[in-house]
């Protein structure tokens, strides 16, 4: 596709063995912008059309190959598409009061772009990474769908010569399996079971795709975390929250949470530290326990996930999970036997919380502390044991005590905060909450004091 026929490949296209040298080359000279820029206005970035042109030349190649595309930002968009600001200091860049008055006159047009490009990057799958350095805002939040909907990550610092920003930026080309290597000693323990075995599990996977198959009384809610649903084939019946008798073609529940409304969804790119949060709805369908001796059900859920290797192999990786259904609903049951985690339970909410204030408008805030409180009190209610009128007497058991100091801090984390914040900042924390394991999470949510 490189030769003088097609000179628009040649000038931003090379060969693979150039691919070296053309970009340390380019790296090297690069310099700063010589033209002045005059006092009282920002300097011009169109930040928006070279996303734009870096997807456009990714869609002239190919569909479905493996790409990233990585974003180095050091200041807001202020020309073309996708601008957050003008290029007069004098308008401030937004802020989460500006939002509850409605004073954003660039906001809107801006997150149409950018879900745009965010449709075009899935289309393509590939993912979107980007890198800020910057002490300002500089329109993370505008953005943030190209990066949260593809498996794309942010790193923040305050400047590129920050040590931060080399370790992180080494850490994350570690993880992304460009050379296609495979997590160390990992072919060598498959090989202990399957002496046959040829290959290890790859440390990242690209342009895939997850679905999800229950036992029938288990309804697929949604998914909350950095992924696209795909929308359920034509045809199929999902279930009715009227009539429990119908029948289903789909194991798509009505209740939709995040990314609902089907059991299929897209992540352009996936890594070793990416985690997504599955619910499930299991009292739409529920069936009355019957006599003691058949009342012990199981429930089965298997995950099927498509991904391809940084060397085109096509990989299918299925993993089924059954467990045992509560034989009772009574608080006693979940409190002799130790069935909460409180942990993931917190991961959980926090991300539920989350992903309801995605919009950002102010009733969505109010509305989603109103349901923390709501749903804290009814977890005390039903597992805490206590003498009315004595508030001394609340307890709760070593299985679930921490939960309410959890949702105690995460009620007054930075992911509620609207003062002393900015948005941007808020769009970064929310982003690594919703990708992160259960005990990093939990480490947000609830930093540790290790010294003074």
């Amino acid at each position: 596709m490189i030769h003088s026929n097609s000179p628009s490949l040649g000038r931003f296209l090379c060969p693979l063995e150039d691919c070296e040298f053309v970009l340390t080359s380019i790296i090297e000279e690069l310099s700063v912008d010589p033209f002045p820029v005059p006092t009282g206005f920002r300097s011009e970035r169109a930040t928006g059309t070279a996303l734009d042109t870096a997807v456009t030349l990714m869609e002239t190649v190919s569909v479905d190959i493996n790409a990233k595309v990585l974003l180095f930002a050091g200041g807001p968009a202020t020309r073309g598409p996708g601008a957050v600001v003008s290029m007069k200091k004098e308008e401030m860049l937004r802020s989460h009061r500006d939002f509850q008055a409605g004073d954003c006159p660039h906001y809107d047009k801006a997150v149409q772009f950018y879900t745009d490009v965010e449709k075009r990057l899935c289309a393509a799958g590939a993912s979107l990474d980007v890198f800020v350095a910057s002490f300002d805002q500089i329109g993370i939040m505008e953005l943030r769908s190209c990066v949260n909907h593809t498996g794309g990550n942010f790193i923040c610092v305050d400047t590129f010569a920050d040590i931060m920003f080399s370790e992180s930026l080494s850490r994350y080309f570690s993880l992304r399996d460009f050379s296609g290597s495979v997590a160390t000693g990992a072919l060598e323990r498959i090989q202990e079971v399957d002496p046959t075995a040829t290959f290890g599990p790859a440390l990242c996977g690209y342009n895939a795709q997850l679905s999800v198959y229950t036992s029938r009384d288990t309804l697929v809610s949604g998914v909350v975390g950095p992924c696209r649903a795909i929308a359920p084939p034509s045809g199929s019946t999902p279930v009715s929250p009227t009539d429990k008798h119908d029948r289903p073609t789909t194991n798509i529940s009505p209740v939709e949470v995040g990314q609902g409304g089907t059991q299929s969804w897209r992540l352009s790119c996936l890594d070793p530290n990416l985690t997504l949060t599955f619910i499930f709805d299991t009292a739409t369908l529920d069936e009355a326990p019957t006599s003691a001796g058949v009342s012990h059900r199981n429930r089965f859920c298997q995950f099927v996930t498509t991904y391809t290797t940084v060397s085109g192999e096509r990989r299918v990786r299925v993993t089924s999970i059954g467990h045992h259904v509560s034989p009772s609903t009574e608080p006693t049951f979940y409190v002799n036997n130790s069935c909460f985690d409180q942990t993931c339970a917190a991961t959980v909410v926090a991300r539920m919380a989350v992903s309801t204030m995605e919009d950002y408008s102010p009733m969505s805030w109010d509305s989603t502390k109103r349901w923390l409180d709501k749903m804290l009190v009814t977890f005390v209610r039903r597992f805490g044991t206590y003498q009315v009128g004595r508030p001394e007497s609340l307890r709760l058991s070593p299985t679930m005590s921490l939960f309410p100091s959890f949702m105690y801090n995460l009620r007054r984390s930075e992911y509620f905060m609207q003062m002393n914040i900015s948005p941007d900042e808020t769009v970064f924390k929310r982003h690594w909450l919703m990708r992160e394991p259960c005990d990093a999470c939990v480490m947000m949510i609830q930093p540790t004091l290790h010294s003074y």
